[in-house]
């Protein structure tokens, strides 16, 4: 007898419900909340949780499962040492009063306040060490999922890795009860391979730059994979961290054809008749995804798919004695000869082909025969991610072990993956739970079927994970924890382990026994209680991969190379002041604005960094005016911030690098040298449409010398012009003058009025009052050695006016470019430049920014600049010798070579020439620093806080 329900059986059972629940009886009574959702809206939650991605097919297998500051390298050892901390308390511990006497299902999530980033790395835990391999473009989605999780008790939970020696294996697991997941010792200390050495030894190769060809993971599961949320998400963070190396399998239709995902399927054709694993009668020809895809005789069906920018795609299908032809065609035109499927009966047979360089579309069609087909595989040919997703609605162990055993290893093995991953177990808990499977059959189908995939790819690295909390509605509304959840967890554990893989307890990670019900409190879980809504299984996702880069973070490479240049702010403490004026402007006690002074190279000079930083401090203190402008031609950069510059008449622009050092330059370290009677305009606030009345000042910064005769006019708004009479200066200096003003919105114009040509270094706009002033003096192309090669006075005279509560210097991107870099020498110019600085505000703190992950693109698509380690090495060095903080902008970027990655985002954040940033990828970089600064800053005032709570 079928154990499974007929659809008769449950239109039935809908239709009494339906009656039931429309009949005047009580509240607790009616299954379903006509009254109080109103029928359709009720019937669409309950029939439908997933809005159209849960299938008929579905609907009818009710027992279908899941669908859809310790920045120095000494803390940081602890830090990776560290077992993770659990986000929130579980509901059961905080529950209190009558709320102890209520239901698994009616507790509500614990209240968590937002932690800061740092929070995590100052308390060992795990998730910020996993985004770092990401960098700073993913830190939105850390933050915003890292909340959520919290909020419905989420908690991030390590990866238990086995042995892949089997004789080691069966030592360390005699007892795996006792097991403690990376700290393991028993197991480690006679592992000569653990379960995710190759897959982390391929993404090595990728860091390294050694690696030519895709990391390809293989993802099998149940609905929960199906409907690709997940997957999605371990997809595009993995993408993040390493690259992309392109799409990955697609299925030629969606398994269940009414629901699943879009993204990971083809558009076929309403003809294919579409065979399953799950599909009673024959089983014979099914292979790895358990779904195949077959035309009728003669019948011509089609499936496109979407290019993407991939540059191979393998067709995957089966041969048959009266098998028929598929059609290839590219953007509409036919490529290449037809396909014949016709061979020996049920062998998996696959064709690759080239794509054209910016083909948009393939194309299959079928003629003169049936044609059964699996899919297509697309790759880009890059270095990067390609993760597969083999998902089956109803999917168990027992259920894929029943595919044709030589089709299922043709297939794996074709795909070669560093990494098996293998989620299933909600089904298995089901049915167990109905009567319809024995403990000891789920076990030893799971064993077995981990047993085939290691056969089949003995090579690659295999993860198993438990199945997650599921929930039961009784008729009154209450929900239960499903029953077996916990047993199958322990279960998997134990068969995973013994056979070489790891296992990551998801379970425990969504928040353990009765978490069902809690999601669904917060509306990221299902009316079924089983299948996660899309947030919902975001964390699930994020929570993986964050497991999986703390697994690896316990390599030794790995853990070295953040123990080399770690992240977070490094010596926050040496901001201590700086900190403390920005509590004087947020407590409204402090009247002036607190200076930033930013000098380096292009990556000041491009503006779009200071300009995103700037914007992001004014929000939270205010702003106190543009601050310095240098001299020179129309910019477009400084247009959108709201500043225009334009020269008028005959200049030339000099640059502090086609001359010896000692010149006197402008704080950019260029002049900008105009004959007589050429203008020079600036205009202030150009966008600014506030009409505020804050007093605040105009300055000039210009060259003065003994031999020039005549003046300078400068006329503001339009004014009566002002002149500026040259050459009563003893020597050849830096001049500096100064107009009050009101308001954000100013223009000054500058005509040189003497018999020959003035050098402008730059205007500025200041404010004073409370908020933020972040000055970008930066000159493309310049080093630390360079600017320390400017006129001392000249320099520290204009420097004195910007009145600097902090310095913040970025170099080190250009020092990485030079084969010859000496580290002496860059130490020497470094702490010579840091004394300049500091005699020109005695009083500021530094914080000293590394230099941005650079390629050598001449070299190589993946060779680093010559001395890129070098640089960023020695001036962390130089800002520990020197008092300052730091800040490692590459490891922000994600680390060595994540450049790369920048560049192949969608919009791009890196430049093809390995070096500067994209406007977005500017911006994106500063949030990361000012992300920081102010997570260090609410760390201060807690310490301040706890420090006045305990002083007598």
């Amino acid at each position: 007898m079928n154990r499974h329900p007929t659809a008769w059986t449950i239109a039935l059972i809908v239709l009494f419900t339906v009656v039931l629940s429309l009949l005047p009886l009580p509240d607790s009574l009616q299954p379903l909340a006509f009254r109080k959702d109103g029928v359709g809206p009720t019937l669409l939650a309950t029939l439908m949780p997933q809005h159209g991605r849960q299938t008929l097919d579905e609907i009818r297998h009710a027992h279908l499962d899941d669908q859809t500051s310790a920045s120095e390298p000494e803390a940081l050892a602890d830090l990776l040492a560290a077992t993770p901390t659990e986000v929130a308390p579980k509901a059961a511990d905080t529950a209190t009063g009558a709320d102890k006497d209520k239901g698994a299902g009616e507790e509500k999530p614990t209240a968590v306040a937002d932690a800061d980033p740092n929070f995590w790395l100052r308390t060992n835990s795990a998730p910020p060490v996993a985004w770092l391999s990401a960098g700073a473009k993913s830190f939105d989605d850390f933050r915003r999922i890292e909340s959520l999780a919290r909020r419905v008790g989420a908690s991030h939970r390590d990866i238990e890795e086995g042995c892949r020696d089997p004789s080691a294996n069966a030592a360390a697991n005699a007892n795996p009860a006792n097991a403690t997941g990376p700290a393991d010792d028993a197991r480690q200390a006679t592992c000569g391979q653990r379960a995710l050495d190759p897959f982390f030894d391929a993404l090595a190769e990728i860091e390294a730059g050694e690696r030519r060809e895709a990391v390809r993971v293989v993802h099998i599961g149940n609905s929960l994979i199906a409907s690709d949320y997940v997957a999605s998400t371990i997809r595009r963070q993995l993408m993040d961290r390493y690259g992309s190396g392109g799409t990955g399998f697609l299925f030629v239709d969606r398994p269940t054809r009414i629901s699943g995902s879009f993204d990971r399927v083809g558009k076929a054709s309403a003809g294919w008749n579409i065979s399953l694993l799950t599909d009673r009668g024959d089983r014979s020809r099914q292979g790895l995804g358990g779904a195949r895809y077959t035309s009728k005789t003669n019948a011509r069906e089609e499936v496109r798919f979407a290019l993407r920018g991939n540059t191979s795609a393998e067709i995957a299908w089966l041969a048959r004695a009266d098998g028929g032809l598929i059609d290839i065609a590219i953007d509409g035109k036919r490529h290449g000869k037809p396909i014949s499927t016709r061979g020996a009966a049920d062998e998996a047979s696959f064709t690759k082909i080239d794509l054209p360089k910016g083909a948009r579309e393939l194309a299959l069609s079928t003629r003169e025969g049936s044609v059964e087909l699996f899919g297509v595989t697309l790759e880009n040919g890059k270095p990067g991610i390609v993760h597969d997703t083999y998902g089956l609605p109803g999917g168990t162990a027992d259920v894929f072990l029943q595919a044709d055993e030589a089709i299922f290893g043709a297939q794996l093995k074709r795909r070669d993956p560093a990494m098996v991953l293998i989620m299933l177990g909600g089904n298995e808990s089901y049915e167990m739970s109905r009567g319809w499977m024995t403990a000891a059959k789920a076990r030893k189908t799971a064993g077995d079927f981990i047993d085939r995939v290691r056969a089949h790819v003995p090579e690659a690295a295999c993860v198993v994970t438990s199945p997650l909390d599921a929930g039961v509605r009784s008729a009154s509304g209450t929900i239960s924890p499903r029953p077996f959840g916990p047993e199958v967890r322990d279960m998997l554990r134990e068969e995973s382990l013994k056979r070489g893989c790891a296992f990551w307890d998801m379970h425990s990670a969504m928040g353990g026994v009765g978490s069902a019900g809690r999601w669904f409190e917060a509306k990221i879980m299902s009316e079924d209680l089983v299948h996660p809504r899309g947030k919902g299984a975001e964390i699930l996702g994020h929570l993986f991969v964050a497991a999986l880069e703390r697994a690896r973070l316990t390599r030794a490479a790995t853990a070295n190379d953040l123990r080399q240049d770690p992240p977070g702010i490094g010596a926050p403490e040496r901001l201590e002041r700086f900190f403390g004026k920005l509590d004087a402007l947020q407590r409204k006690e402090r009247q002036a604005p607190v200076n930033i002074v930013q000098i380096g190279a292009s990556h000041t000079a491009a503006h779009f960094f200071t300009d995103a930083a700037r914007t992001r401090l004014a929000r939270e203190f205010g702003g106190a005016g543009r601050g310095f402008v240098a001299a020179g031609a129309s910019s477009k950069r400084l247009r959108q911030a709201g500043v225009e510059r334009t020269p008028v008449g005959d200049w030339k622009v000099h640059d502090a690098r086609e001359f010896p050092p000692g010149g006197i330059w402008g704080l950019t370290g260029i002049r900008a040298e105009g004959q007589p009677g050429a203008r020079h305009v600036w205009r202030f606030g150009i966008d600014d449409k506030r009409s505020g009345k804050d007093p605040g000042s105009l300055a000039l910064h210009f060259l003065d010398a003994p031999d020039l005769k005549g003046r300078l006019s400068v006329k503001i708004d339009g004014g009566t012009p002002m002149a500026i009479e040259l050459g009563g200066v003893g020597e050849q200096a830096a001049r500096v003058e100064r107009w009050p003003v009101q308001g954000a919105s100013h223009v000054i114009e500058v005509t040189n009025e003497s018999q020959s040509a003035v050098s402008l270094f730059g205007a500025a706009l200041d404010l004073e009052r409370p908020g933020i002033r972040w000055d970008a003096l930066g000159l493309p192309g310049a080093t630390a050695i360079l600017a320390d090669g400017f006129d001392r006075r000249a320099l520290k005279t204009q420097l004195a006016t910007r009145q600097a509560d902090l310095f913040v210097l970025f170099y080190g991107t250009n020092e990485a470019d030079l084969v010859d870099l000496d580290a002496a020498t860059l130490t020497s110019h470094y702490t010579s430049l840091l004394t300049t600085l500091r005699g020109a505000a005695p009083e500021a703190e530094c914080l000293i920014i590394g230099p941005t992950d650079r390629l050598d693109p001449a070299k190589g698509p993946q060779a680093l600049a010559p001395s890129m380690t070098l640089s960023n090495a020695t001036i962390r060095q130089v800002a520990r010798d020197a008092g300052c903080a730091f800040w490692s902008s590459r490891r922000a970027m994600g680390g060595t070579r994540s450049m790369l990655r920048w560049q192949e985002a969608t919009p791009p954040l890196g430049h093809r020439d390995g070096v500067h940033l994209t406007p977005k990828g500017y911006e994106i970089l500063s949030t990361a620093l000012t992300d920081a600064l102010l997570d260090e800053w609410r760390a201060h005032q807690k310490r301040a806080q706890a420090s006045a709570t305990t002083t007598p």
